[in-house]
């Protein structure tokens, strides 16, 4: 392997594990410091990076955005997965990326689009050979139960209601798999509760190895 890959790959390596981790632990703040270290070294490596890879690496960068509450920016990440990587990596990362772009629209108060993203997802997910059934149930959630929250104790029952359908399945061995790309209990708790998804995130981490 040349040097020059040698290097690329030890640069994916670092840089996606160590944010990876510090979303994980619901460590935000730090997060978006390592950002900015890998943001200073991508332009030398991008070019290097397969697109599955650049997926999940941008990805991360767009999660340690969400995490922060900055989601101009994690948009702004999700678009360049979607303008220019093929979106036919893998099936389930596919689904989650097209899932996390509504949320981190919803969460930047997009509604003028949602009704549009909802049912490309919905075609997406209509196509599919085989679906969890998280995916089952979010559809129809989005699609049939969150418009017709009218006011703010509607849409928290709504929330409630969604989080005791998923949460079983996050011990599925089958289905929880979907729960490693994005923690949905811990932002439905975060809506319930009213706390920041960070907080929620950070609290649960509590009782995981630190490793930094």
């Amino acid at each position: 392997m040349k040097s020059k890959e040698v290097r690329t790959r030890l640069f994916f390596i670092l840089h996606y594990n160590r944010l990876d981790y510090l979303n994980t632990m619901g460590r935000f703040d730090q997060s978006q410091q390592a950002v900015k270290s890998t943001l200073s070294e991508l332009l030398l490596y991008e070019k290097g990076l397969d697109d599955f890879d650049k997926s999940t690496l941008f990805g991360n960068i767009a999660m340690s955005f969400f995490g922060a509450g900055n989601f101009q920016q994690c948009i702004f990440w999700l678009n360049r997965i979607r303008n220019e990587i093929p979106f036919k990596i893998r099936p389930d990362l596919e689904s989650f990326l097209r899932l996390f772009y509504i949320l981190a629209h919803y969460e930047a108060g997009h509604a003028d689009i949602l009704p549009s993203l909802i049912l490309s997802f919905y075609r997406f997910l209509h196509k599919k050979e085989q679906l969890y059934k998280f995916e089952s149930i979010i559809i129809d959630f989005l699609r049939n139960e969150l418009p017709e929250t009218g006011t703010p104790k509607a849409l928290l029952q709504a929330f409630q209601k969604l989080k005791n359908k998923i949460a079983p399945l996050s011990k599925s061995p089958y289905e929880k798999n979907v729960f490693t790309y994005f923690d949905y209990i811990s932002w439905l708790e975060s809506k319930i509760e009213n706390r920041p998804f960070a907080e929620v995130v950070r609290q649960k981490a509590k009782s995981l190895p630190d490793f930094i």
